[in-house]
């Protein structure tokens, strides 16, 4: 299975901080696994101790991690790629590119459940009442799907994404 730049980088930086070195040194010293990079112990030292001092934003290992490891697998530009997705989207709250389209449906609820983000109605009711979902940047307080425009912009916690199409309201 290959995952896409973008996955693989917002990936890593997802990972507690603490252990940040360990599954790097582990996965090179496994015998029969694909080396993620080659990292001496002396680089792995230096990560423990700016982590241990706080020297160092756990953030920026995180993403140099993610970009070495996107190199691997893919290049140099798709890590470039990934790298600015990352900070666009998750950094500086912006949408990503490329995002999925859902349906409109005449409930709210409904359309979570569609687009894979809610596994039943009950969970999508869950979500919307603890205000996860927004519309174009406003949160949802109702299953009522009036208010949604054609392209709208549906958003589910911080990463769920999905344009919203075909929208038909009764008159």
């Amino acid at each position: 299975m290959e995952f896409s730049p973008e996955f693989v980088y917002d990936s890593l930086p997802r990972i507690e901080d603490k252990p940040i070195s360990e599954p790097v040194r582990q996965n090179v010293d496994s015998p029969g696994r694909k080396q993620y990079r080659d990292i001496s112990e002396e680089e792995l030292q230096e990560f423990r101790q700016q982590l241990t001092s706080q020297s160092v934003n756990p953030m920026m290992l995180k993403k140099r991690l993610a970009r070495d490891i996107v190199t691997q697998f893919h290049d140099a530009e798709a890590a470039t790629g990934a790298a600015e997705e990352f900070t666009r989207v998750f950094q500086n709250r912006g949408v990503p590119e490329a995002t999925p389209e859902i349906p409109w449906k005449p409930r709210l609820d409904e359309m979570l459940v569609s687009s894979g983000t809610a596994k039943s109605i009950s969970e999508a009711k869950r979500l919307i009442s603890q205000g996860a979902v927004e519309i174009d940047g406003s949160k949802m307080t109702s299953l009522s799907t009036e208010t949604i425009k054609e392209d709208g912009l549906l958003k589910v916690g911080k990463r769920g994404f999905f344009r919203v199409v075909n929208v038909e309201k009764s008159a």
